[in-house]
């Protein structure tokens, strides 16, 4: 049960590229609440290592977020982003090509300090968002994911750019279809 929920937020997340396989993640670690990272040396609830090519995952918190009773956090989501994101660094196959150059595009767009006062004024993204460029990105896909319609209304821009790093239409799909 525990890696078919796993897998089903993985293939939900790369569902939309031509090339899905993630070369940088070998290995998950399932812990079955939080856990001592000895790279960080910090008590974490996931983290992804690049170099061992490992994500560990809180189990709880992982179920907590795809049961959506994290207030909008989704540590699955996040953390599954991270390993894509790093993808698409170091890869030069399409869909790393298509998300990475997407990136540089929403940051460009993120030039903007009206913009960038406006998403912090809606607290659309929580505040770890903030920390960095990797954290914000994976804060992003949460929200793009668990709120994909208040996104796109607050933000439609963003919401286009997350849409076409992921390549994930769905949304737009299902929501025509509601019309």
């Amino acid at each position: 049960f525990m890696r078919m929920q796993v897998t089903i937020m993985v293939t939900q997340l790369t569902f939309g590229m031509r090339h899905y396989q993630l070369e940088y993640l070998r290995t998950i670690i399932l812990y079955p609440s939080s856990f001592y990272s000895i790279l960080n040396k910090t008590e974490n609830l996931g983290e992804f290592n690049p170099r061992s090519k490992v994500l560990a995952l809180s189990w709880k918190h992982f179920q907590k977020g795809n049961l959506h009773q994290d207030k909008g956090k989704s540590l699955g989501i996040h953390e599954i982003t991270h390993v894509i994101h790093y993808n698409s660094i170091k890869n030069n196959d399409i869909s790393s090509e298509i998300f990475y150059d997407t990136f540089l595009l929403l940051e460009k767009h993120l030039g903007s300090v009206a913009l960038r006062k406006k998403i912090v004024d809606t607290k659309i993204l929580r505040e770890y968002a903030y920390t960095d460029k990797f954290e914000f990105i994976a804060v992003l896909v949460e929200v793009f994911m668990e709120s994909p319609m208040k996104l796109k209304n607050e933000f439609p821009d963003i919401y286009h750019y997350v849409s076409r790093m992921l390549n994930f239409r769905y949304f737009e799909s299902s929501s025509n279809q509601l019309n």
